[in-house]
């Protein structure tokens, strides 16, 4: 759970549902789609417009997955496609995926990724962050793929903790109206562009091993995921590598190839569980329609994974679903008074 040392600086919008959530995310930094880990509702969120281009945003998001893929990029303007989106972690964990690298960030943490490309960010827990969303120039970085990757830097860097407390007082102040709130911003703005680039010499860990082959593997993946002949074997011999190859890949990253299937085939079938399309298919053929073989095997891998079984996914699912039917059929009802 979230912890006291940073209360809410402001009222926000509290979302319960992914069709509001993913409409207010897409609203505030880029469009994406959500599947919540939980039965908490999605989050909060206030957002603050600072100047032209800076956009700053005290979030709360509860365990779920953001995704953001080729289509939502494309839907973006080219001026806010060339921006990185930094997330300066008060309280959480979780991870960062891009260019198949898997990034680990936790509570002080700062991460940073470029909206140019797909991206995926999995909150495993409760998670307070600021998301800010500023242009290339203002991180003095070229439009190159060395130049905008992925990255988090460690809560134990020098500036970590500067940045974090700046942006927090930012955000309370909530105005650029004074000579001193303005210099504030600028110093603000000055030292993320010096935490972005406070890595150098920080090992690389998961991404260690060729990260072209990496991304290879990941795209394989991911478009036979669903299948369930899906194997180390024939993704190693589609892609003309070696199967001790492919272990090493998986390893230097802290990973298994059999448990990052499984855990995405997971994420699918979750997806499947809140589609209210989807509320008449019954479990098992949604458990064969996601990759796996056996009913009772997904069933105890899904309720190893996320904390609940199959069945009470989908009843809470069909819970906000009424919900939210129920409110929006009230307004109507109000409208027509």
């Amino acid at each position: 759970m979230l912890t006291a040392k940073f209360p809410l600086l402001h009222s926000g919008i509290n979302v319960h549902g992914t069709m509001e959530w993913d409409r207010l995310l897409s609203d505030s930094f880029i469009p994406g789609e959500t599947a919540l880990l939980s039965n908490s509702p999605a989050g909060q969120l206030r957002m603050v417009k600072m100047g032209e281009d800076l956009l700053l945003a005290d979030v709360v998001a509860h365990p779920q997955i953001i995704i953001h893929n080729a289509r939502h990029i494309e839907s973006v303007h080219t001026d806010a496609r060339n921006s990185f989106i930094a997330h300066i972690i008060l309280d959480g964990e979780g991870t960062i995926e891009q260019r198949g690298h898997i990034l680990p960030f936790k509570t002080g943490d700062i991460s940073f990724r470029c909206l140019q490309e797909p991206s995926k960010v999995i909150f495993s827990k409760s998670t307070r962050f600021i998301a800010l969303r500023l242009p290339f120039h203002r991180l003095f970085v070229l439009n190159s793929k060395s130049s905008t990757r992925p990255r988090i830097i460690a809560a134990t860097r020098n500036l970590s903790t500067l940045v974090r407390d700046l942006s927090t007082q930012i955000l309370i102040n909530n105005t650029v109206s004074t000579t001193s709130e303005s210099c504030s911003v600028q110093s603000f703005l000055w030292m993320i562009a010096a935490v972005f680039h406070d890595d150098i010499g920080q090992p690389r860990g998961p991404q260690a091993l060729n990260v072209f082959r990496w991304q290879q593997i990941v795209a394989f993946l991911d478009e036979n995921l669903l299948d369930e002949k899906l194997a180390l074997p024939l993704c190693a011999r589609t892609l003309s590598i070696s199967e001790r190859y492919l272990h090493k890949l998986f390893a230097s990253r802290g990973l298994k190839f059999s448990s990052f299937v499984i855990n995405r085939r997971l994420d699918w079938a979750k997806t499947f569980l809140e589609n209210c399309a989807l509320f008449s298919t019954s479990i098992s053929s949604i458990a064969y329609q996601s990759g796996f073989k056996s009913a009772a095997h997904f069933s105890r891998a899904f309720r190893a994974h996320f904390g609940l079984s199959p069945r009470d996914c989908r009843a809470a699912a069909k819970n906000r679903y009424d919900s939210h039917a129920n409110a929006a059929l009230d307004m109507n009802e109000e409208s027509n008074l």
